[in-house]
């Protein structure tokens, strides 16, 4: 297990978690603020997959409005916070490569 927590993520903002490459595996994100979870699978440097999101609270579309975005651009893992506010995020890494 891989995880942590990030400072604010303002609304329209992004924030990079770390290149895809490094990234493949089960990902949970927790809006810490709101105790709404979504599960993704990360399985090739280009795709992330939303295995569940019961609140319909996440989006794996970059520029998805009311969302929280989880997405590859550039090679990295990309977290977007759409949701209106700013935000603070928990995320865990279950797989990966050993770096940090």
């Amino acid at each position: 297990f891989r995880g942590g927590s990030t400072g604010p993520v303002a609304n329209d903002a992004t924030i990079t978690l770390r290149a895809a490459s490094d990234g493949l595996g089960l990902w949970v994100i927790q809006d810490s603020g709101s105790d709404v979870a979504g599960l993704f699978i990360v399985s090739n440097t280009t795709t992330v997959t939303e295995l569940s999101d019961p609140t319909g609270s996440f989006s794996t579309t970059q520029g998805t409005a009311g969302t929280t975005n989880f997405y590859i651009t550039a090679g990295n893992l990309t977290l977007e916070n759409k949701r209106g506010s700013a935000r603070r995020y928990t995320t865990e890494l279950l797989g990966g490569s050993q770096t940090a």
